[in-house]
Formats: C-alpha cells, sequence, structure tokens
C-alpha cells in the first residue's frame, strides 16, 4: 500500500527525486502558480503579435499593396479572438478573486 499516485503529486515534481517513503522535498516542486502566470504571459505575447500582423496587413492594404482581402480578414479574426481569449481568462481571474475573497471573509465573520 506504499504506491504513489502521479495524479497527486504536486506539478512539475521530479519523480527521480523521491524518496523510498514517497517523499517529494520542497526543491523540486515548481508553484502551479508560476506555470499558470507563464502560460498567460505566452498567451498575451501572442495576442499581441496577432495584432501586429493584423495591423501590419491592414497599413498596406490601405497602402495598396496586393494583400488578399482574405488574408487581412483572417488575421483580424486570429486577433479578435485572441482578444476574446484574454478577455475570457481576466474575468474567469476576477470571478475567482472575488468568490475567494468572498469565503474568506465569510469565515472571518
Amino acid at each position: 500500500m506504499n504506491e504513489l499516485n502521479p495524479i497527486s503529486l504536486p506539478l512539475n515534481t521530479n519523480i527521480n527525486e523521491i524518496d523510498n517513503k514517497g517523499i517529494v522535498s520542497n526543491k523540486n516542486i515548481l508553484s502551479g502558480e508560476n506555470i499558470i502566470v507563464n502560460k498567460f504571459e505566452n498567451i498575451l505575447e501572442d495576442t499581441q503579435n496577432k495584432i501586429k500582423t493584423t495591423d501590419d496587413l491592414t497599413f498596406r492594404y490601405a497602402k495598396g499593396e496586393d494583400i488578399p482581402v482574405h488574408s487581412l480578414i483572417i488575421a483580424a479574426e486570429n486577433a479578435r479572438l485572441s482578444i476574446q481569449l484574454v478577455s475570457e481568462i481576466r474575468n474567469k481571474i476576477i470571478d475567482g478573486y472575488n468568490e475567494l475573497t468572498r469565503t474568506v471573509g465569510w469565515l472571518w465573520i
């Protein structure tokens, strides 16, 4: 009954560093918070790149360069969807924070 359940291990646990009793030292665990922040930063950077690409294509199309209209529309739609994703993620983070503060506030009363 001394089996390790990999589902119960913290994020990014180095399985090779688990001792024979199933104890993981804290130095081998990266917090899930850093992973989430890095992922969100990557999404923001990707969204900014899509917006810049759309702006560039729009500017070049307005100058009269031979830019296919469908390419411009696809780029604009990709940027719009990325902005919508970032907005929804932000809303979920705010909702989670508000729920957490309500829960913690209720416990302190």
